[in-house]
C-alpha cells in the first residue's frame, strides 16, 4: 500500500486536504482526498471527498464518514483499493476504535454514487449462531480481479457462557456495470467464519 503525499492544492471552502494512501491506478482519473473539518490536526472530523486527478474538481463527499478519528489518522489507516478501471473505488473508514465500515462508490461520468450491498456482516453472523457483533468489526478490501472485490472481515461475538469469540472470513462480492445502466454491487460469498487464532 503506497502512502501519497499531501494534497497540494486546498479545497475552495475546506480548511485543508491530506490525501488518503491510495493503491493507484496508473492512468485513474479520479483520486481519494480527506479535508480536515478543523485548522489542527489533532482534532476529530473530516471530509472523504473524491475529485478529478486533471482539474482537483471535487465530484462528491462520501456520506456519513469523519467522525471519529483525526485526519491524519484516518489518511494512515484507511485501506483504498481501486478497480482496474479506476472508476470504482472501495475504500475503509474507522467507525469506533474497534470498528470499520466499507465503502464502495462509482466515480464515473463526473458523478460519485454510493453503492449499497447486502449486509454480509449478519451473513457472516447467522453463521456462527449469533445476532450481534460483541466489541470488534472490522473489513478491509483485499483486492479487485477484474469485477470482483474480495473483503476480509475480523469480528467479535460475545456469548454469555463462554465469553468472547473472534472470527475471521472473507466476502466476496461481484461489481454488475454497464455503460449505460447504474453499478450494483451484489454479495456472492462468504466464507465460514473461523478462530484466527486456530
Amino acid at each position: 500500500m503506497k502512502h501519497l503525499a499531501i494534497c497540494l492544492a486546498v479545497i475552495p471552502g475546506w480548511l485543508g486536504a491530506i490525501e488518503l494512501p491510495i493503491e493507484q491506478t496508473a492512468s485513474g482519473p479520479y483520486e481519494v482526498c480527506i479535508s480536515a473539518a478543523s485548522p489542527s490536526e489533532r482534532d476529530a472530523g473530516y471530509t472523504v471527498a473524491f475529485r478529478e486527478r486533471a482539474t482537483l474538481k471535487v465530484i462528491g463527499t462520501a456520506e456519513t464518514i469523519g467522525g471519529y478519528t483525526t485526519p491524519a489518522v484516518a489518511a494512515e489507516t484507511s485501506k483504498v483499493i481501486w478497480h482496474p478501471s479506476g472508476q470504482f473505488v472501495a475504500f475503509t473508514d474507522r467507525a469506533t476504535k474497534h470498528s470499520t465500515e466499507l465503502y464502495v462508490y462509482s466515480l464515473r461520468d463526473g458523478t460519485a454514487l454510493k453503492l449499497d450491498y447486502t449486509d454480509y456482516v449478519q451473513n457472516a453472523l447467522g453463521r456462527v449462531d449469533a445476532v450481534q457483533i460483541g466489541l470488534h468489526c472490522v473489513s478491509t478490501p483485499q483486492a479487485w480481479a477484474g469485477d470482483a472485490l474480495t473483503v476480509k472481515l475480523f469480528f467479535s461475538v460475545d456469548r454469555r457462557e463462554t465469553g468472547r469469540h473472534f472470527y475471521e472470513t472473507v466476502v466476496t462480492f461481484h461489481l454488475d456495470h454497464s455503460p449505460n445502466e447504474t453499478p450494483r454491487l451484489r454479495l456472492v460469498s462468504v466464507q465460514q467464519p473461523k478462530n484466527p487464532n486456530e
